[in-house]
């Protein structure tokens, strides 16, 4: 898996570049269904969200239980991925995990209530708060900062390529939409439920495929950003 950013130009970082973040969403989307890229990572994310995506299907209830266990993928992956010292193969130590998903939560809930009020005043410093807080997961993640380290870091390192990850972001956000628009539209249709239990498996497949899209892509597109974010910044 190549996250390599040894020789990456200098750019404005007040510019944003429509291609650029098409780019760094096509890298992702690439990464996302290479074999050899998530063969390690296929077994995390069965364990923390595939199963839920399974039983959602037949229990509409348990989709809740995703945002769990995306968090704990979460932790999981950009361990595996960037080699974190306390991992082994992306296996944490126990309190260490715990820690960091608690870590992570906080870090959610307070990005989430910064941007919810700025959307609600004028929409741009909404977007503005997205850009700033953009990296403050991931740090929490690999234990770089605790919750409130990572928001103030997160905002200096955020300067470099916040924009392109956002609107990275918000793509990848609209095809998931229209993946969970197209599945809730087929489930309903009298040839879909005629299927019985044909359908309940293809159902299954189509959430599956949509978790998959939404959580491991959207984490490997964090991961290309946040290192080509350090690269830049340490020249």
């Amino acid at each position: 898996m190549d996250y390599n950013f040894r020789r990456i130009p200098r750019i404005n970082y007040l510019t944003i570049n429509p291609m650029k973040t098409l780019n760094l969403l096509l890298q992702a989307l690439k990464l996302g269904f290479s074999l050899d890229a998530n063969k390690k990572i296929v077994p995390y994310f069965l364990g923390c969200v595939g199963w839920i995506s399974v039983a959602s299907a037949i229990v509409p209830s348990l989709e809740y239980l995703e945002f769990v266990g995306g968090a704990v993928f979460f932790v999981f992956m950009t361990s595996l991925i960037i080699n974190e010292e306390h991992a082994h193969n992306g296996i944490l130590p126990l309190p260490i995990l715990v820690k960091r998903v608690q870590n992570l939560f906080v870090v959610t809930v307070i990005s989430t209530l910064i941007i919810g009020v700025g959307l609600l005043l004028l929409v741009v410093p909404g977007i503005v708060a997205s850009k700033k807080l953009i990296y403050s997961g991931i740090m929490v993640a690999l234990g770089k900062a605790n919750a409130s380290k990572a928001l103030n870091m997160s905002k200096s390192l955020s300067n470099v390529n916040g924009y392109k990850l956002l609107g990275a972001m918000i793509l990848l956000t609209l095809i998931v939409a229209l993946l969970a628009g197209v599945i809730q539209l087929l489930s309903t249709t009298e040839a879909f439920v005629a299927l019985g239990g044909l359908g309940t498996i293809l159902m299954i497949i189509l959430k599956l495929i949509s978790a998959w899209v939404t959580y491991t892509i959207t984490n490997h597109m964090l991961i290309i950003a946040y290192n080509e974010a350090i690269a830049l910044k340490d020249q």
